[in-house]
């Protein structure tokens, strides 16, 4: 299975008042990594814009369980 590991230092912009990580930033974090796997895999989305016309990866489902 090919695997990518994303490493994010987090600062205080990504933080609510708390300082708590606010959760719309995991899934930003997670298409970033999405995008960088498909890279990896020699799948870059600029080529498969230019070579098949693909406009785009459309996330159709998305969960995150906090705990």
């Amino acid at each position: 299975m090919l695997k990518y590991t994303l490493t994010i230092q987090i600062s205080w912009g990504h933080c609510d008042p708390a300082k708590i990580v606010f959760y719309p930033n995991y899934f930003i974090w997670f298409d970033q990594s999405a995008h960088l796997l498909f890279d990896k895999a020699g799948a870059n989305m600029g080529d498969l814009m230019k070579q098949y016309g693909v406009v785009g990866l459309p996330i159709v489902d998305a969960h995150a369980e906090f705990i």
